[in-house]
C-alpha cells in the first residue's frame, strides 16, 4: 500500500479529487464486552481510504453522523499517539 502525504499547498486540490462512495454498509460487533468492532465498505482505492482516516483535514469532512462537525481533529498513528 502507498500512503499519500499531502502538503498544504495541494490539500485543497487533492481534497476535490478524493472521492469515495460509502456503499452503506455497517457492521457492527462486539468481540467481548470491552470492544466494539465497526465495519464499513467503501467503493474506493485502499490507498484513498487509509488518507480519509490518515489525514485530519479529510477526516474532518466525513467522520460522524450527517450534519455533525468535527471542529477539533488530531491524528497520532503510533503506540501512546493521540
Amino acid at each position: 500500500m502507498k500512503a499519500i502525504m499531502l502538503t498544504e499547498e495541494n490539500l485543497q486540490n487533492k481534497i476535490k479529487e478524493i472521492t469515495m462512495k460509502n456503499t452503506g454498509t455497517l457492521k457492527v460487533t462486539l468481540p467481548s464486552d470491552r470492544e466494539v468492532t465497526l465495519t464499513r465498505v467503501f467503493d474506493a482505492p485502499r490507498h484513498m481510504v487509509f488518507e480519509a482516516f490518515f489525514n485530519p483535514e479529510l477526516l474532518k469532512r466525513w467522520f460522524g453522523p450527517r450534519g455533525w462537525t468535527l471542529s477539533v481533529c488530531e491524528v497520532d498513528f503510533k503506540v501512546g499517539g493521540k
